[in-house]
């Protein structure tokens, strides 16, 4: 009995040192993982979304609270909690320039609470990598040796109010680290600077911010390979896995390395008419003037570019296009209740806001003085 007992009590202590070395072997696995197939290990990009998490400030009579987390292994979105989880994507991109990172971050929420809100929101900021090391394997280049070169944020993007925009990370201190971003209420649109916020159809206000104390981001990973069970991506419930394809494609390249290293550049500033349009919305229905003004220049491009521009987007808008060419009040007001869908949130934009954004040309110049 005495043997046995002394067996026994020689395997627990062995029991741990056994174990050890099918431990450190699983990390070994574990750390060169590439479960999205994407060619970058999933920690390695788990690293670099940790490194690069911008900061995210939120009104603090935000309506939804904050962006929230949701059930992992479903097939649709169903929020579990209102606590602040971002999540990520990082992916390389091939270019002329040679190879690049993208990083995403979502701040997902369960609803749009704005006006003529809906249920689950979607919004995004993201920022393109370059390692300062030269031409190596983005997974062999340690983290210190990344920077960012361009921060992106999506503000109603593939909308008539789209003023999405981007910058040199060097004008935003988010070379190293995370860029500042501010979420519009209730619409959870995303900005570079905070004074950018109102640049959106008349609804957006970023004010008195505070900043969100994430509990962790967790990585999506790729269209049709998920991780960390995020199934719910695909979903056609929202518009997410549209939004996991680049964002800075040749042409938004080219416009961000010829912009100024120190300002906030408009990226898709199609449509500034139709934005001048419904931020002046309160004085086209009063008939004050430089609404009427603002709306037959919108209204002029409605059966050309904007009317084509206008093809995806909500059948009343187009309809109320279609009868600009009509041009008494009562064609006014059908054209601003159809367009007004896309106001997000306020019922009077400031006048300086009106006036900054009737002024702001394709380009992000001033546009010429109406007669």
């Amino acid at each position: 009995m005495r043997l046995f007992a002394w067996l026994a009590l020689l395997l627990l202590i062995a029991l741990p040192a056994i174990g050890q070395p099918e431990t450190a072997a699983s990390a070994a696995v574990d750390s060169s993982a590439d479960l999205d197939l994407d060619t970058l290990p999933d920690a390695f990009e788990q690293a670099l979304l940790e490194r690069f998490l911008p900061r995210f400030f939120v009104s603090r009579n935000e309506c939804a609270e904050l962006p929230a987390e949701f059930a992992p292994n479903e097939p649709d979105p169903r929020a579990t909690a209102a606590n602040g989880t971002i999540y990520g994507q990082a992916f390389p991109v091939s270019g002329a320039d040679g190879t690049r990172i993208e990083l995403h971050y979502f701040h997902l929420w369960a609803a749009d609470c704005g006006r003529w809100g809906h249920p689950l929101d979607a919004e995004h900021v993201s920022a393109l990598l370059a390692a300062t090391q030269g031409d190596v394997s983005p997974s062999a280049t340690p983290m210190e040796g990344w920077r960012a070169l361009y921060w992106y944020a999506a503000a109603h993007e593939d909308t008539v109010c789209d003023v999405s925009h981007g910058a040199h990370a060097q004008a935003l201190d988010a070379e190293s680290r995370g860029a500042k971003v501010w979420i519009s209420r209730a619409k959870h649109a995303s900005y570079l600077s905070h004074e950018r916020c109102k640049f959106g159809c008349g609804g957006d206000e970023c004010k008195k911010p505070k900043e969100i104390v994430v509990p962790r981001v967790i990585n999506l990973g790729e269209k049709g390979y998920p991780l960390n069970g995020a199934r719910f991506a695909a979903s056609s419930r929202w518009p997410l896995e549209q939004k996991l394809g680049s964002d800075f494609n040749a042409a938004v390249r080219q416009q961000l390395a010829g912009a100024s290293p120190k300002k906030i550049v408009a990226v898709n500033s199609a449509l500034p008419p139709v934005r001048a349009t419904i931020l002046a919305g309160e004085e086209i229905l009063s008939g004050a003037g430089t609404g009427k003004r603002h709306t037959d220049e919108a209204l002029k491009t409605g059966t050309g570019a904007t009317g084509n521009a206008l093809k995806t987007g909500h059948e009343a808008t187009s309809g109320a296009l279609k009868t600009s060419q009509e041009a008494t009040g009562s064609a006014l007001g059908r054209a601003f209740r159809a367009t007004k869908r896309f106001l997000t949130g306020r019922e009077s934009p400031p006048a300086s806001t009106r006036a900054e954004v009737s002024a702001e040309g394709a380009n992000g110049t001033p546009a010429p003085a109406s007669p």
